[in-house]
């Protein structure tokens, strides 16, 4: 498949021209092309009539730091049964809308279908699907500055947590545009998960989360039951589906016992699927609260938290 009527396709200032479908940055690195309708693993991925079959192969042609591009087209669909694991400074980006956009699915268990142990490296416009009852986390980031950008996170049978910070140095991550489809069973959906310096400055932009039924998050949203997550910033999130009833889930777990939390939640709303005590349910630790509501009752608006209203 050609994507113009020119061989070699068409370029501006080195940078692929691919219709609308995906923001493919600029870069003095290597444009490499991955696709599962017309790809082979045997090829050179330079150009799309090259595409090799698998993101795992375009990872390896990749070259650490240089700014790569890997370029997975519409309709591309993968299994993942060996972790994935991009390289330092690869910027991984989908093309195409809704559910032409690429999908990886895990299919054996004991594996993160995406780990991220390297930095600076951008995921963008893909869904990732948990399936597999021992899959471990659809991302796991061990490293600085990861971008999360237009991604969907979508529970299977597995994982019970979906995004994992699993290092002192994973700092500066940031989710944006993010959609998060939790399944029954899902316990944390972002979880700082070691003691020490983890998520400083994480910032967390316009990211919407769903349970697909009741009782669908069980135990938090964000929850850093261990680490000094200092600096965070959440702006604009969107959660329904936290478990209310007698053992509430919290939107917000940072177990402020344990370890430092501090910076600022605004425009945050949320719905419980049953009545709940919101300070039971709320554990912000030294986060600043702005313009923030939730509800437990479908009919009912939203109510301002905390309750204490700033002098």
């Amino acid at each position: 498949m050609s994507i113009t009527a020119f061989p070699n396709g068409i370029s501006s200032f080195g940078v692929p021209v691919l219709g609308a479908g995906g923001g493919i940055p600029s870069t003095t690195g290597t444009y490499i092309f991955v696709s599962s309708t017309t790809g082979s693993d045997s090829n050179s991925g330079l150009d799309d009539n090259r595409a090799v079959a698998t993101l795992a192969q375009g990872i390896t042609l990749s070259t650490a730091s240089v700014g790569d591009v890997i370029i997975v087209m519409p309709g591309h669909a993968e299994t993942i049964s060996t972790t994935l694991t991009p390289k330092a400074g690869t910027t991984i980006v989908g093309l195409g809308n809704g559910r032409n956009r690429p999908v990886f699915t895990a299919s054996t268990g004991a594996i993160d279908t995406f780990t991220i142990s390297a930095a600076n490296v951008t995921l963008s416009n893909i869904v990732i699907v948990g399936a597999a009852s021992g899959v471990t986390a659809l991302v796991e980031c061990s490293s600085n500055d990861l971008l999360l950008s237009g991604v969907e996170l979508a529970g299977g049978v597995a994982p019970t947590t979906l995004v994992t910070f699993s290092n002192a140095g994973a700092t500066r991550p940031v989710l944006e545009n993010c959609i998060v489809r939790a399944a029954a069973g899902t316990a944390v959906i972002i979880a700082a998960e070691v003691t020490g310096a983890c998520c400083q400055d994480m910032r967390i932009t316009n990211m919407y989360i769903h349970g697909s039924s009741v009782r669908d998050i069980d135990t938090a949203v964000i929850q850093s039951s261990k680490a000094n997550c200092t600096g965070l910033i959440v702006n604009g999130l969107y959660v329904v589906g936290v478990v209310g009833g007698d053992n509430p889930a919290g939107v917000f777990d940072f177990n402020s016992s344990t370890g430092a939390v501090d910076g600022m939640l605004t425009g945050v709303r949320f719905g419980f699927d049953a009545a709940v005590t919101f300070t039971e349910a709320m554990d912000l630790g030294g986060m600043l609260s702005v313009e923030n509501y939730g509800t437990d009752i479908v009919s009912a608006k939203g109510t301002a938290w905390p309750a204490t209203t700033a002098s």
